[in-house]
């Protein structure tokens, strides 16, 4: 026991981190570049981006597992995504009606 104490080394298992927490982050980024390619795609995977990282966040927090930032970096680039879409759509729509 005080050799664990000196070198801070744990005989724990770490924790397992949560798969809707990296789903998110995946979907939020590729969503991210998708808008830009191809908005309706990049709204659709922002939208179940965002989704999955509140339900994740949720999961974190009743079963004890590790990934709180995947999800939150899952929902930041998912919800960058949305806005993005909805910005170059109404740009979109301003240019079709000039």
């Amino acid at each position: 026991m005080a050799h664990q104490q000196e070198t801070g080394i744990s005989s724990e298992t770490p924790l397992k981190t949560n798969g809707k927490s990296i789903t998110a982050l995946v979907l939020g980024v590729v969503g991210l570049v998708s808008s830009i390619l191809i908005p309706l795609a990049g709204f659709a995977l922002g939208l179940v981006g965002l989704i999955l990282g509140i339900l994740s966040i949720r999961e974190i927090k009743r079963r004890g597992e590790s990934g709180k930032g995947l999800a939150i970096g899952g929902i930041a680039c998912s919800v960058a995504a949305l806005v993005l879409t909805v910005i170059l759509m109404a740009l979109a729509a301003a240019m079709l009606t000039l």
